[in-house]
């Protein structure tokens, strides 16, 4: 908390603090105080400026959207998602890309988001999986997001078939 509060001259944070917000958000998050992670995150939105790197304002977004979507607020939990998704670039980093798509379809299902937005986060995973590689544990995770959506828009048939293939896996 003291790295996160600390002050900076221009009113924007640097990418020290911006990530010591970041960290104190996903502390907060993953300790169970959801409303202490929203309030954070939305210190965390004032924080970001006009000359905050993309790929640090991209990673404080998705962080933001997911301290939005462990509260109910899923409109904000979009908005911040749609900000990391032209923040994050896949030429920059394609496993990031990878990660955080992967992420963002997860969080989206979990909140009951069937819509395009959400396919589209799990088609650009499974893209950027396919040629970053990404770890067996992607893959898995992939899956079964991937089997999740087709449950929920009512493939049962496709979808039992993909939880099929992972549990052969596992």
């Amino acid at each position: 908390r003291t790295a996160a509060d600390s002050p900076s001259s221009d009113g924007y944070a640097d990418d020290s603090t911006l990530e010591a917000q970041q960290v104190l958000v996903a502390v907060l998050a993953e300790s169970g105080d959801f409303d202490a992670a929203w309030a954070e995150a939305q210190v965390f939105a004032a924080m970001i400026g006009p000359d905050t790197k993309m790929e640090v304002a991209g990673k404080a977004y998705w962080a933001i959207g997911n301290a939005a979507f462990l509260v109910g607020r899923h409109r904000e939990a979009t908005h911040y998602h749609g900000l990391a998704a032209t923040s994050l670039s896949p030429l920059n980093d394609v496993s990031l890309w990878a990660l955080f798509n992967k992420a963002s379809a997860f969080m989206r299902l979990t909140a009951n988001l069937v819509e395009p937005e959400t396919l589209q986060c799990i088609e650009r995973a499974e893209m950027a999986i396919s040629i970053s590689g990404g770890t067996p544990q992607d893959g898995i995770e992939l899956s079964i997001t991937r089997a999740y959506w087709l449950y929920l828009t009512g493939d049962l048939r496709e979808a039992r078939s993909r939880m099929d293939v992972v549990m052969e896996q596992c």
